[in-house]
């Protein structure tokens, strides 16, 4: 009914939308099985960085750039899974240190 339903902007938020859904269901995970995971916002913020670096400086294809930083983000994971399943630290203490940890390599990566 209402006419800006259909403009460019509006149908360009359903795509971040979904995107953002599938972020939750991954954090949503976590949260059910009772851990906390505070590094989740700057996780992607690294790895959107060093994605548009992969393509821009490094002119890598976009398909191998995604490879990249998929396996990055499964490295960073596997890293901080490590950490709280076989080291047994908080999980509190290792997102939030490598919450402060990534947003330092996203600012310090320009």
């Amino acid at each position: 009914m209402n006419p800006r339903f259909i403009s460019p902007i509006n149908l360009s938020n359903r795509h971040l939308i979904g995107l953002f859904g599938l972020f939750s269901i991954g954090e949503g995970f976590v949260i059910i099985t009772g851990g906390i995971d505070l590094s989740i916002g700057s996780v992607f913020a690294l790895l959107g960085r060093i994605f548009v670096d992969l393509l821009v400086t490094y002119q890598l294809p976009w398909l191998a750039a995604v490879a990249v930083i998929v396996a990055a983000g499964l490295v960073l994971g596997a890293i901080h899974g490590f950490l709280v399943t076989r080291m047994r630290l908080q999980p509190f203490v290792v997102t939030l240190c490598g919450l402060s940890s990534m947003r330092r390599g996203a600012l310090l990566h320009q």
